[in-house]
């Protein structure tokens, strides 16, 4: 029989405890992260969680994503770089 803990998932408390992780992080780490995640492996939902969770601490940090999106969200197809406090889309 399944253990029930495993079979639990708070989406809440996923994207909560990536967004803490994340706030911890330099921006340098943030944007590997964010090149990481551009390459989706494993679930869905903790995926999206993810991706939310960096959206937040960019806004958070007044980091410019003009180049990969807005508030409405982020365009995951393209490696980036941080210029100062300005993505740049990795060529």
């Amino acid at each position: 029989m399944p253990n029930a803990e495993v079979l639990s998932y708070d989406p809440t408390q996923d994207y909560l405890m990536h967004l803490a992780r994340y706030q911890r992080m330099s921006s340098d780490e943030l944007i590997a992260e964010f090149n990481r995640l551009a390459r989706p492996v494993g679930i869905v939902g903790t995926l999206l969680n993810r991706m939310a969770a960096v959206h937040k601490v960019f806004d958070e940090r007044d980091i410019d994503y003009s180049a990969i999106g807005d508030e409405g969200g982020l365009s995951w197809n393209k490696n980036i770089r941080l210029e100062g406090t300005t993505i740049v889309v990795d060529e």
